[in-house]
């Protein structure tokens, strides 16, 4: 361990969990990477970030009386398409890609101040006009082909509920609902673009300069399925409102009203993606599943 530097018991537990073996040993050696980067990349390692996940992301100072974020986390497809991401976004509506080492699972980011998360901003109508002038910054058409997952692909990640036991906790009729919902919307997409993948309140941060999304995820399809994040999240305040169905319909009307894109469209986008995320949760053994088919089931309710 460096010298003053502390890897949390939440992020090592859930870094094992998600990831077994090959997890604790990326943890047993990450200080190791520390190091060699602070020596190969002429930077020194500050605090962590308290919000720690699957990456561990740290503040580091760089020369000159600069700081910059270091994101480290296990190298493979997912920390690539990040890594693609963030290079064809080059910094408009989004984080500046400094520098990576994708063999490593690291990339060096500028650092965002005063770094006001997005969702502290307790009016709803203004973070939604915040995050349609995001999605219009990034929402560019891809100039040459990326190697990114596509829509399609994530959902054939929900498909897999046609392969596991009906006994199962999870709603398993409504999923079947939306697999033939999402088979109707991806054949009728327009034109693909690259989406962030998990634009929400906590992905956006203020700089000096405007507001910048973060962490994106890299995947291609329409413009619509962007939103699908946004309207959920954050979830477990979600579903602590009073009236689910009327806060979820009153964020379909603002935001339909304020990107212009089709409200039925959006809707069946909103309750397809509310259900995947459900699975995905299932998946992972995330008990936030069951908030995701709470907004499914209120979304279900809404006439459009």
């Amino acid at each position: 361990m460096m010298k003053g530097l502390i890897i949390s018991e939440s992020f090592q537990k859930t870094i094992e969990q998600t990831y077994g073996p090959i997890g604790r040993e990326w943890l047993n050696n990450l200080p190791t990477l520390l190091l060699t980067l602070e020596k190969d990349w002429h930077l020194k390692i500050k605090e962590p970030f308290s919000n720690l996940s699957y990456n561990f992301v740290v503040s580091v100072a760089l020369a000159e009386n600069n700081f910059a974020v270091l994101k480290c986390g296990l190298p493979g497809a997912e920390f690539n398409h990040e890594v693609l991401a963030l290079r064809h976004f080059n910094g408009q509506g989004a984080v500046k890609l400094l520098k990576t080492n994708e063999e490593l699972g690291v990339i060096l980011l500028e650092q965002v101040f005063p770094g006001t998360l997005l969702s502290e901003i307790k009016n709803e109508t203004e973070t939604m006009r915040v995050f349609t002038e995001i999605i219009e910054q990034l929402h560019q058409p891809a100039t040459q082909s990326l190697s990114l997952p596509t829509v399609d692909d994530w959902y054939q990640g929900l498909t897999k509920i046609y392969k596991v036991s009906k006994s199962i906790v999870f709603p398993l009729k409504l999923a079947d609902y939306v697999c033939g919902l999402g088979k109707e919307l991806l054949v009728s997409m327009k034109e693909k673009v690259v989406l962030h993948g998990d634009l929400h309140q906590a992905n956006i941060l203020r700089s000096e300069d405007g507001w910048l999304a973060i962490d994106p995820k890299g995947v291609l399809g329409e413009r619509e399925y962007e939103l699908g994040a946004f309207i959920r999240n954050p979830i477990q305040e979600l579903i602590k409102q009073r009236n689910i169905k009327e806060c979820l319909s009153r964020r379909l009307e603002l935001l339909a009203e304020m990107t212009g894109f089709d409200k039925k469209r959006l809707w069946a986008w909103f309750f397809y993606q509310a259900v995947l995320a459900a699975w995905w949760a299932f998946e992972d053994q995330n008990t936030d599943w069951q908030a995701f088919i709470t907004c499914a089931e209120a979304l279900k309710k809404i006439k459009v």
